[in-house]
């Protein structure tokens, strides 16, 4: 817990980093233009189900995303689509959906250099392909 009562008006001494607590987190990668989970990424969601399946009041974060290529709009809805399939992968392996939030970011959220119009090559393009997947306790 952290207060601010009793502080005063001025600069800012010491920074303050706040992080949250997890269980269990990863990331899983699409392909491009795909929105299915991969062999890759259930490899990455195992572990985190036997985790929340050991851990019957925890529950699962997670955030798609896309790459800058293609249209803000059809990026969104990709994005959503990745968070979807994600959830349903969870859900169906026992993991109650009331246990489970997800959401598309679309493109918001590039990772590295290769935002709108910056030409890059196919790998550092597949880095933003992702769903950010944490489990809270």
């Amino acid at each position: 817990d952290i207060s601010t009562a009793g502080m005063t008006r001025g600069d800012l001494l010491n920074d303050v980093v706040m992080e949250e607590e997890f269980l269990a987190t990863g990331v899983i990668n699409f392909e491009y233009k795909r929105s299915r989970v991969t062999p890759a990424g259930v490899k990455v969601i195992k572990p985190m189900i036997e985790t929340l399946k050991q851990n019957p009041a925890a529950k699962v974060n997670i955030g798609a995303h896309a790459d800058a290529r293609g249209s803000s709009d059809f990026n969104q809805r990709l994005t959503e689509d990745r968070a979807k399939n994600t959830m349903k992968y969870f859900a169906k392996q026992g993991i109650d959906a009331k246990r489970i939030t997800y959401q598309g970011f679309g493109e918001k959220l590039i990772l590295n250099r290769c935002s709108d119009g910056v030409k890059c090559p196919e790998n550092e393009h597949s880095v933003n392909r992702r769903a950010d997947i944490k489990v809270k306790p």
